[in-house]
This record gives structure tokens, sequence and C-alpha cells, in this order.
């Protein structure tokens, strides 16, 4: 059912200096990050971008949780042991309860928050900016970079990410 080939094949290229680098990239794929940047630009645009960003953001997050909780599958590290865990923030979920929204959202992968969330956000500002094609090639750049650093760091497998965007 869950292929971990690509995890494990991106992981086989992993170095210190990328695993920094994907761990970076993955600290902004968290919805709290995305709204707290959502309401440091309304400082910067009109209030009516960030409020929409939020409007478009929280549900977002909202559903990607419960979808979580309704399909609970499996991280790749749970399936196979030849998936390493490169996230610093990774720790091994399944002792813990879940007793917080964030260790439940934590606790399976399907589909991908991180992703879920830069989608909201990247599509969200790109329409609401009126973007040009370079502004609409940054936003899937940043969203296949997020998902790509998700798969790197052992957290998803390729559906979930996928999942994500939708």
């Amino acid at each position: 059912m869950f292929d971990i080939d690509p995890v494990v094949w991106l992981q086989s290229w992993a170095t210190p200096a990328l695993t920094a680098v994907m761990n970076g990239i993955s600290i902004l794929g968290y919805t709290r990050a995305y709204i707290a940047i959502t309401v440091l630009m309304a400082f910067v645009f009109p209030m009516r971008i960030a409020i929409a960003l939020l409007v478009l953001i929280a549900p977002s997050g909202a559903i990607t949780d419960a979808t979580k909780a309704a399909v609970a599958a499996p991280r790749p590290g749970w399936v196979s042991g030849s998936v390493q865990s490169l996230s610093v923030f990774a720790q091994d979920l399944r002792t813990r309860n879940a007793d917080t929204p964030t260790e439940m959202e934590d606790d399976y992968g399907f589909p991908s928050g991180h992703v879920s969330a830069t989608t909201a956000f990247a599509v969200g500002l790109a329409f609401l900016l009126r973007a040009g094609p370079r502004g609409w090639s940054l936003a899937i750049a940043w969203i296949a970079l997020m998902a790509l650093s998700r798969l790197y760091l052992g957290r998803h497998f390729l559906g979930d990410v996928v999942g994500g965007v939708g």
C-alpha cells in the first residue's frame, strides 16, 4: 500500500548540510508559522489581503487535522526501518498520548499538513496579489520545495504530500 522507495532514494543523498536546509524549510511549513507570517504581512500589505489569507489558512489546517484523524495513515518510519528520521522535531510519537492538537496532528501522515498550509498560503498569496507568471512560478516552487523537504526528512510518503496539495 505504501511505497517507501522515493523516501529512501531521497535520503540516500543525505548530508548534514542538506538535512539542515531541509529542516529549515520544514520549520516554515507549520500552519502556525504561516498565520504569524500573515499577521506580520498586515503591516506591509492591505489588511484585506492578510484577512483573506487567514480565512484560507485556518480552515485548511482544520480540514487537514480532521483528515489525518479520519484516515490514520502511518508515517514512513513506522512502515519501514530503512527510513531515517532526519527531522529535528521527529520523535517516536506512537509512545505518547495524543492530548494536544499538535500531538494528534503529528501522529499520522496523510495528508501532509506542511504541504497543505504551504499550498493555501502560496496559492492564496499569488491569487490575492494578482501575481504574474513569475509569482505563480515562485508559489509552485515553494510548494514543491516543502513537499521535497517532507519526503527527504522521512516524515511523509509521496501520496501524503500530493494529498497535502489537494
